[in-house]
């Protein structure tokens, strides 16, 4: 009789475990962790609506040919997104649905992803604008140098760490490179145009060498402060 009672207590423990959990699942409380892209946290209701945290910069990778992929979660993804508009220098957070395709050819993905929501978008550099105008540069002496034409000093900050720039006579390109509030120019190849002699653009130039730090201020200009401090070129924001 003893063993008959332990059996049937047994078998109340199964039934009322299998009810918990049937009840947690049906009420969305049990998280699945999705493995795809990256591990992504949904409830039953909303497994097919996904976040991507999306990289800055798309990278080589290989699909059925060589291609650029998006970094999505820290992986490669192969696929596109539907009403996404990526652009490079930028770091995103989406909300997107997946939908599973029907008749999938054997080289193509079984899911289909759509936006939803663009829920964040952000320069992953500061650096990386529109570009930016050279306005003047000050010395600690009270000294000032202000450019003729602001526009005809046009500096962009591109991916890879390379840079363009045009001055009052001459383009040119370069190498950058930039940590934390620290900034560090290459040598700059122009273009090799004769300049008139009202031009700016040799002192401009002379000023970029010497450049190794640089700051934002509250007014979005950008500051480049030289290796001497004892000047200051401020560049404001190509809009």
């Amino acid at each position: 009789m003893k063993n008959v009672f332990v059996i049937i207590g047994i078998i109340l423990l199964v039934v009322i475990g299998y009810l918990v959990i049937k009840n947690s699942v049906n009420s969305g409380n049990i998280i699945f962790d999705e493995a795809i892209n990256g591990n992504i946290a949904n409830t039953k209701e909303n497994e097919n609506v996904l976040t991507f945290n999306i990289a800055s910069e798309k990278t080589d990778c290989v699909g059925s040919i060589p291609m650029k992929c998006l970094v999505v979660n820290g992986e490669y993804f192969y696929d596109s997104i539907e009403g996404f508009v990526f652009e490079d220098g930028h770091k995103y957070e989406l909300l997107v649905e997946r939908k599973e395709r029907k008749n999938v050819p054997a080289d193509a993905n079984k899911y289909t992803y759509t936006l939803i929501k663009e829920v964040n978008k952000t320069a992953a550099s500061p650096l990386r604008s529109n570009g930016w105008y050279w306005k003047e540069t000050k010395y600690d002496n009270g000294e000032l140098v202000t450019a003729n034409v602001p526009s005809d000093f046009l500096f962009t900050f591109m991916n890879g760490g390379t840079f363009s720039v045009t001055t009052d006579c001459n383009n040119g390109t370069g190498n950058y490179e930039e940590g934390f509030k620290s900034l560090k120019f290459g040598a700059i190849t122009s273009t090799k145009k004769a300049c008139s002699t009202e031009t700016q653009e040799t002192e401009f130039f002379e000023m970029l060498e010497e450049v190794d730090s640089y700051t934002i201020t509250k007014d979005d200009d950008l500051s480049l402060h030289l290796e001497s401090a004892s000047k200051t070129m401020i560049f404001m924001p190509a809009r």
